[in-house]
Formats: C-alpha cells, structure tokens, sequence
C-alpha cells in the first residue's frame, strides 16, 4: 500500500519507474480501491471548507439550510458511487477499444492517482474557505487545478497501458479521462438534484 502510494507519487514528479512501484495482481486490484479509505480525510475537509465558504455568502436562508442539510450527504454519495462507476466506464472504454486486457493494470494506477489528485486540490479549497478565493479568482484556480488532474491522470494511465501493453495509448487514455469526467458531472448533477442542493456546490 504504500510502496503504492509512492509509486504515484512519483509519477506525479513525471518519474515513469514509479509504475513498477505498483502492485499490478489480482490482489493489487482490489487493494487499490482501498485509495477511497485513505481519501476520506481529504473528503471531510473538502465538505467542512465548503461549509465555510458558502456561510459566508450572503444566501437566501432557505438556501442555506438547503445546502447545510444536504452538502455532506450528497459529497459522501458522491464519493462512494465514483469508484465503482469509474471502474465500470474504464472496462467499458477499454472493451469498446479491444483493450480490457489491460483494464487492471490500468484501474490500479487510476485508483491511487485519485489520492494524490485530491491533494492537489487541498491549497485551493484551503484559500476558498480563507475567503482568498473568489469570484473570477476562485474559477481561475478551480480551472488550473482540475486541468493539472486531468493531465496527472491521463499520465498515470498513458503509462499504465504503455508499460503493459508496450505502445503508446495517449489517445485512449484521453478517452478513459474523458469518460470519468462525464461519470463525475452526471453524479453531481444528479445527487446535487437529489439532496436539493445547487448544482456546483
């Protein structure tokens, strides 16, 4: 597990070696969803920065006990159903494009990447809770970061069916991105509907 967790790290620092790092097997497989336990602390700050945040607009009450009532439940929805459904739409574009033999060794380095993306996204939420962020400023950094995910993630896979299958795959890995970006906008817009809460919070 943590020789996992410093494989992606690696990666992160564009370190290719950081892949043999991970545990490619059937047990590694499932080991890799264990990403979502040690994610939570960062989904628990992610809600409580949230909070402050959106108490310190100036909202409609019934607005802001919409969002206070719904926000932590709708985030834990959220958190949960991604990692199952990811791996879904990851088999399903892998299987569409004759790859899925390389579908675990892939899922893998996804489900730990998904560790380090969300330390990524900890400097921001921290400046938006400090009130340093906003307006334009706060869609700026919300832009930049969810752009370096976007690419941190395409590299971790990119590399992952390159080391396993010894071709370069940059389009399907855009394609495997592009799909778990879909799966994310669908879950929050849907729970966001469902708890009553804004879409976007």
């Amino acid at each position: 597990m943590r020789q996992s967790l410093q494989g992606v790290w690696r990666l992160a620092n564009l370190d290719r070696s950081g892949y043999a790092m991970l545990d490619v097997s059937a047990k590694g497989y499932w080991q890799s969803f264990f990403a979502a336990a040690i994610g939570l602390p960062f989904l628990v700050i992610y809600v409580y920065c949230e909070r402050i945040t959106y108490s310190s607009y100036d909202l409609a009450d019934e607005l802001y006990e919409a969002i206070d009532r719904g926000l932590g439940l709708m985030r834990a929805s959220e958190y949960l159903l991604q990692w199952p459904l990811i791996a879904i739409s990851t088999l399903l574009i892998l299987r569409w494009l004759r790859l899925d033999r390389h579908y675990a060794p892939v899922l893998i380095g996804y489900n730990w990447s998904q560790v380090v993306a969300m330390t990524m996204q900890l400097p921001m939420i921290g400046l938006m809770a400090a009130g340093w962020l906003s307006g334009d400023k706060l869609s700026l950094a919300f832009l930049a970061t969810n752009a370096l995910v976007v690419i941190y993630q395409w590299y971790v896979i990119t590399v992952a069916l390159e080391e396993d299958s010894g071709k370069r795959r940059g389009g399907t890995a855009f394609a495997i991105v592009a799909a778990n970006l879909v799966v994310a906008e669908f879950l929050n817009r849907s729970l966001a509907s469902l708890f009553h809460t804004p879409y976007g919070v």
